[in-house]
């Protein structure tokens, strides 16, 4: 899958962000997805909706790279050595992460929010939470191909924790269209319940003040065209 760059990124920009894409398709080769689509189909969709953002070149090559910690065999040392400091410690706050929702799927509610708190912990860095945000969303618009199950899990956790982060990120849009989506894969009752879940999670993510409107930090430009 080929990755096509906006016009507003700079030379230096675009060089960073292909070397990132030809290291994931590297990393990645031979892995697939759900839907049989070659794994780096994914971050490619992760890095779009990154740059239809706006938000600078570190985080975009940070989508494309977000899983080769967890799924490849690149360690973060290799990582540093090849984008530095910043860009490894992002995906490596990002792989810390997807092991957390792994755990959380397994316990009950109280637990689960005590799980969130080391959650917002890992990705206290804006960059990090963004990255977490589009992936998720890169996921849930190809939902269809994992099993009932999974969607409706899926769905309960991106109204508790995503949809949250997205709108106090400043990410009006994302937050918007992971609420639909979950809502047309949950019953009413379910999508209540999640929903009034969330307020309990909204809190915790508004408490702790990391991510606040820090989009508008993240991007390239302002909205009056200034860098």
């Amino acid at each position: 899958m080929l990755l096509a760059i906006p016009g507003n990124y700079g030379t230096e920009d675009k060089i960073l962000i292909l070397r990132a894409y030809e290291i994931a398709k590297k990393k990645h080769a031979g892995q697939t997805r759900a839907s049989g689509e070659p794994y780096i189909v994914h971050p490619v969709l992760v890095a779009e909706i990154l740059m239809d953002l706006q938000v600078k070149a570190e985080i975009v090559a940070g989508g494309l790279l977000h899983d080769v910690l967890e799924d490849t065999d690149e360690n973060f040392r290799e990582l540093e050595s090849e984008f530095g400091f910043e860009i490894a410690k992002i995906v490596n706050a990002v792989t810390m992460t997807h092991r957390m929702e792994k755990i959380e799927k397994h316990h009950p509610e109280a637990k689960r929010r005590e799980i969130h708190h080391y959650f917002l912990e890992a990705i206290k860095d804006p960059r990090s939470a963004l990255i977490k945000i589009t992936d998720r969303l890169a996921n849930m618009r190809t939902i269809q191909y994992i099993s009932k199950e999974r969607q409706i899990e899926n769905a309960e956790e991106t109204i508790r924790m995503y949809a949250p982060l997205a709108d106090n990120l400043g990410a009006k849009a994302i937050a918007e269209e992971l609420d639909t989506i979950s809502m047309d894969i949950l019953t009413p009752e379910d999508y209540k319940a999640s929903r009034e879940a969330s307020r309990i999670y909204q809190r915790e993510i508004e408490e702790k003040g990391y991510h606040k409107d820090k989009l508008f930090e993240c991007v390239i430009q302002t909205k009056l065209g200034k860098r």
